[in-house]
């Protein structure tokens, strides 16, 4: 799996070389911004911003996966255990699709929005109706985190910015009170349903963080300069989502196979299974014991009979000496079946115990073979989906020039 990680890799790194010497060996030219861009602190360009929301989303991703591993491994309630699981999993979906958008700028802003509400959620819902104590160093974690995200917004934000867009979150939160699922909130969400559009007078204002909604940082460069450095960045996001990806695809099977082992169901099975195989173990020597408590009683059986039989026979006149003696070897041929029968019976029950210990050795095998084929099966759907998205654009673009070229070229030169 890491060797298929690092060729992805190396072909996208690969391309990402080319597109560059493709764009030209001049000075790096500047995207031309419209009059309505903010005006930050300094000039941050669009691979900087990229950077920063990438960085910002993994530190925030990797803090919260700490706090709900802390959650899960010290609580003793399933219902908590389930939430660190869920909140895990979400929260780094979360982060990786708000860190992979088209712009650059609202990225950034995406994982501010989400870092907030997501704390505000801790803070005015799980705490107080499930976590209680237990959450409350998770809260701390969550507040770190939130920080950290700011704090990377302010490299690129001015501080009027940065007010504006906490107003932004403080009204929509009171617009809707109670919501608690925020993983896919983002900033053009707020934006749209408080009213902040392309042509409302906030985002035209100078400096306005509603402005970077409608930036366009590829605004004065060439079609084919703009297409590659598009396909740059488009291969910078597939890059970043490649590599995380499989760590949240192992989490969902991991999540997937506790919630399936966890049910009462499963349980009861289990403990059924235990009590079958201790009852096979004792059987042999139970029934070891039983055969030889019958033989004990059937000898003692056969001694008094055979005493009393000759004791009549002294008692009685020779004439019936015979007739008793033909009797006792008939007993005795009977007690020689009830043997027999008893150590069949034996041998069967001592067959069954070693089936059932093979039945249950093949049905484990069975198990682990499946999840296995499960685990390879969605790691290559993962990476067949990977390729098609890396080689997908560059065969279209290609294909989309030789038909021009084909097409085109004589009617330019009849013309």
């Amino acid at each position: 799996m890491s060797i298929a990680i690092r060729s992805i890799v190396s072909c996208m790194l690969a391309s990402l070389i080319v597109g560059c010497a493709a764009s030209g060996g001049g000075p790096r030219q500047r995207a031309t911004a419209p009059s309505s861009r903010p005006a930050a602190a300094r000039e941050v360009t669009p691979a900087e911003l990229r950077a920063l929301a990438m960085n910002a989303a993994d530190s925030y991703a990797t803090a919260i996966a700490q706090a709900t591993n802390d959650v899960r491994t010290s609580t003793t309630r399933p219902a908590i255990a389930d939430w660190a699981w869920q909140t895990k999993i979400d929260t780094t979906l979360a982060a990786l699709t708000n860190a992979s958008g088209a712009n650059d700028a609202v990225c950034l802003l995406d994982m501010v929005v989400y870092a907030t509400l997501k704390r505000h959620a801790m803070e005015e819902h799980w705490i107080p109706t499930l976590l209680h104590d237990e959450g409350k160093p998770a809260l701390e974690i969550y507040r770190r985190a939130e920080r950290d995200v700011w704090t990377a917004a302010g490299r690129s934000l001015t501080r009027q910015q940065q007010d504006d867009l906490r107003a932004m979150i403080d009204r929509w939160r009171k617009e809707h009170p109670g919501r608690y699922y925020v993983s896919h909130v983002r900033f053009a969400d707020l934006a749209a349903e408080l009213g902040f559009h392309a042509d409302s007078p906030h985002a035209k204002t100078p400096g306005s963080v509603f402005g970077l909604l409608h930036i366009d940082p590829l605004a004065g460069l060439d079609p084919v300069t703009a297409e590659l450095r598009n396909y740059r960045a488009l291969s910078e996001r597939m890059i970043y989502m490649s590599v995380r990806m499989p760590l949240v695809v192992g989490w969902q099977v991991e999540y997937a196979a506790l919630r399936a082992s966890g049910t009462p169901e499963v349980h009861r099975a289990l403990d059924t299974a235990d009590r079958f195989a201790a009852l096979a173990e004792k059987l042999p020597a139970d029934l070891s014991k039983e055969r030889q408590a019958a033989l004990v009683q059937v000898q003692e059986l056969v001694k008094a009979e055979r005493q009393a039989a000759v004791d009549q026979v002294n008692q009685r006149v020779t004439a019936q000496r015979e007739a008793v003696t033909e009797e006792i070897t008939s007993q005795a041929s009977q007690l020689r079946q009830i043997i027999d029968a008893v150590s069949g019976l034996v041998a069967k029950v001592e067959d069954a115990a070693t089936r059932v210990n093979e039945s249950t050795s093949q049905t484990v095998v069975k198990t682990e073979e499946a999840g296995r084929r499960t685990m390879r099966l969605g790691f290559w759907i993962v990476l067949v989906l990977i390729l098609v998205l890396i080689f997908g654009p560059p065969a279209a673009l290609l294909l989309y020039r030789l038909s021009v070229k084909r097409w085109l070229a004589p009617v330019a030169t009849r013309v």
